[in-house]
């Protein structure tokens, strides 16, 4: 028994026409169902394989095969609107313009074209126009002194998107050059940490590994990863300063883990290795070589350190552990097109706190003058200004602040000063 609903009956896409004038010459339906009206659409063969993998992998999981009562896509994420941005980002890699993605976010999900055109109702079509348009107006240029949040936050990110990479680049590429002139030889397979300088290539290699995750990070626009990442750069940073500030540091607090000619580390009473106390193989003597990061923290050179180590470091360190004070942000919904990409800002800020990593290394009393000099020149005259008109736009934004900007921008400053 055919259940589509009367030609007669006003058409439930809401243009006002009768649903014989109107949805109806469309290739779907509008039926009746346990009293409802309902959207009828033919499956789309391309969709078939795609239902069929999904029903081969719920039997491979569960060993069974999906009831009515299951999911038709269980294994797709329904937090915050992480499909929704993903299709987004994916349509900028494909080259779609930004005016159709605008109207395809705003109109949960429309974008019209050959293969369904037919499937949707003309209203949703005037829609995704009218959409368009309203992008195409928001983007006109302006004599007016303030724009609008659209065109405020394609531009930002546009200029921290591009930042974020040039200092990441920068960066990596300035502490190869520091391995290059540091190393004894021209490779590195007989590396031994014996002074502040092998930790110093150690610090440097480790950056840059870590900053090629975050580049892939930034790609897949996982903030929350690249905090957790960054995290580690700061107490990179963390490390360096002490090491810098106070002779005995390194020889009495690292030296001593890897130095196996002269120690050795302690049992616990159940037998296990004690990694925070070791014995001198000499004597017999045993210490503790513990490191608290709230002492390392009272070795920075400047108060705005700290008041990082309180605002970013706690914070990032609530994406390493299972810390519930950061579950609000994971399930959090971005609407890319009033708000700063999240992982654009993330990068930003990792990539600036790795500059101040950069210049902890190039400070340290074994590094060459000229690295000092060249490393200094780089931060000064071409990674601050950028990263400080990155800052500066993200903090004009009214109705997203964060303290983190200005903090940012007064310890840049106080580096400028030095």
């Amino acid at each position: 028994m055919d259940n589509e609903i009367s030609s007669k009956t006003p058409c439930p896409c809401g243009s006002g026409k009768p649903y014989g004038s109107c949805c109806k010459k469309k290739n779907f339906k509008y039926i009746i169902e346990n009293n409802e009206i309902i959207k009828q659409i033919p499956l789309h063969e391309e969709i078939i394989p795609l239902l069929q993998e999904e029903k081969k992998k719920f039997k491979q999981y569960y060993g069974r095969e999906p009831s009515d009562s299951d999911f038709l896509f269980a294994f797709a994420p329904i937090y915050g609107n992480d499909i929704v941005l993903n299709t987004v980002y994916f349509f900028r890699q494909e080259g779609v313009p930004e005016r159709e993605i605008y109207a395809y976010y705003k109109s949960d999900g429309l974008l019209p074209c050959n293969t369904n055109i037919d499937l949707l109702p003309e209203k949703e079509i005037q829609e995704y126009k009218t959409l368009c348009n309203e992008f195409d107006k928001a983007m006109e240029p302006t004599q007016e002194q303030s724009i609008n949040a659209v065109k405020f936050v394609l531009l930002t990110n546009s200029i921290i998107e591009d930042t974020s990479y040039y200092v990441i680049d920068a960066v990596i590429d300035t502490l190869n050059d520091y391995i290059h002139r540091h190393n004894e030889s021209e490779t590195t397979p007989e590396y031994q940490m014996e002074t502040e300088k092998d930790y110093c290539l150690f610090s440097a290699l480790k950056t840059i590994k870590t900053l090629q995750s975050i580049k892939q990070l930034i790609d897949a626009h996982l903030t929350e990863c690249i905090y957790a990442l960054g995290r580690g750069v700061f107490e990179n940073y963390l490390y360096l300063c002490s090491v810098n500030s106070d002779p005995s540091f390194f020889n009495e607090f690292l030296l001593p883990k890897v130095d196996r000619e002269n120690y050795s580390f302690a049992r616990r009473a159940d037998g296990g290795i004690n990694y925070k106390r070791v014995i001198k193989n000499e004597t017999g003597e045993e210490r503790s070589i513990k490191v608290n990061i709230a002492d390392l923290v009272e070795r920075l050179p400047y108060d705005t350190d700290k008041e990082l180590y309180r605002t970013f470091y706690t914070t990032a360190c609530q994406y390493v552990h299972v810390d519930v004070m950061s579950a609000q942000s994971y399930f959090s919904e971005c609407d890319p097109y009033d708000e700063i990409d999240r992982a654009l800002i993330a990068s930003l800020i990792v990539g600036l706190l790795s500059v101040f990593l950069l210049l902890r290394i190039a400070s340290n009393n074994t590094t060459l003058k000229q690295y000092k000099e060249d490393v200094n020149h780089l931060c000064q005259n071409e990674l601050f200004p950028k990263i400080s008109m990155c800052l500066s736009a993200a903090n004009s934004d009214p109705e997203h602040k964060n303290d983190i900007y200005d903090l940012l921008l007064r310890r840049i400053s106080e580096e400028k000063s030095r």
